[in-house]
């Protein structure tokens, strides 16, 4: 699911991705336990390669984008979970997070206010699993698990 993520964002491959690339893994993401071990999937795929499966903001919106004219709102949630949680943006890059945000209405929009608790959920969880200073230092570069308004750059320690 992760390279197939990765995929969608790039743009040599993006043309190239159908729906039917997608249906095991819609199948897989229907489910707020599937959507868990999705996210933990690119986790893993993010540890184990040499760069993050989007590591960049316009890598993730053009992945989005990609999802949303294949219907592959189950995946495109994924991506939103691991954006908001675990992904490659520091808490200080305002432009980076009104993109993140603007997605995050525009996708919640179109498949249902409803579905904004597993978000939520997804957030708490994330929060409970990790304590903070893990969450901040594990990959050895200061990051953050939620975005906090009015962090200035981290200071390493």
């Amino acid at each position: 699911m992760a390279l197939l993520i990765e995929f969608a964002g790039s743009d040599s491959c993006r043309d190239h991705l159908r729906p039917s690339n997608f249906i095991s893994c819609e199948e897989f993401a229907s489910t707020e336990q599937g959507r868990g071990l999705a996210f933990r999937g690119m986790l893993e795929w993010g540890s184990n390669s040499r760069t993050e499966p989007l590591d960049s903001t316009t890598k993730l919106v053009s992945a989005l984008g990609r999802l949303e004219e294949l219907e592959c709102w189950n995946t495109a949630e994924v991506v939103l979970l691991w954006a908001w949680t675990d992904g490659f943006v520091d808490a200080t890059e305002d432009d980076a997070w009104k993109l993140i945000g603007n997605e995050t209405l525009k996708f919640y929009h179109i498949c249902g206010m409803e579905r904004l608790g597993g978000l939520l959920r997804h957030i708490a969880g994330r929060l409970v699993e990790q304590p903070l200073f893990a969450a901040l230092f594990r990959t050895g570069r200061p990051r953050t698990s939620c975005r906090i308004r009015g962090v200035r750059p981290p200071v390493r320690i």
